[in-house]
């Protein structure tokens, strides 16, 4: 195995070289994917479309934060240091579209065309009204 003209050459010809060639750089990338050292192109990621960022009414104190991503809703309970998904009672497969925050802890939640969610207890549950 050598390096000649910028293509790597294994020594061999004929048939040998075209089966070994190919299978050579199959092993070196489930090799290379194994120790960790390559990872797969993600699509769209870290571009997710943020629609909605709402705080709690007392933010300041329990550093509450929703927001609405790709037509899913989000909580974060530590000030957006972590996010976690909602989905407990939210059975649609319409994207929500929009998100209020009321007093306390009751949210609305807006779908396109399939309703109005609400939860009494910060969005740990949901019914539609």
């Amino acid at each position: 195995m050598y390096f000649s003209n910028h293509r790597l050459r294994l020594g061999l010809s004929g048939r040998a070289a075209a089966v070994v060639g190919p299978l050579l750089w199959i092993f070196l990338s489930l090799l290379l994917t194994m120790a960790g050292s390559f990872l797969p192109a993600q699509a769209h990621r870290p571009h997710d479309v943020v629609t909605q960022i709402k705080l709690s009414p007392s933010y300041s104190r329990d550093r509450t934060a929703y927001t609405l991503v790709r037509g899913n809703l989000y909580k974060s309970m530590d000030g957006g240091d972590s996010w976690r998904r909602l989905v407990q009672g939210l059975d649609t497969l319409t994207p929500f579209s929009t998100l209020t925050v009321a007093q306390g802890q009751v949210l609305a939640l807006g779908t396109h065309g399939d309703g109005i969610f609400r939860s009494d207890s910060g969005g740990e549950n949901w019914r539609r009204i």
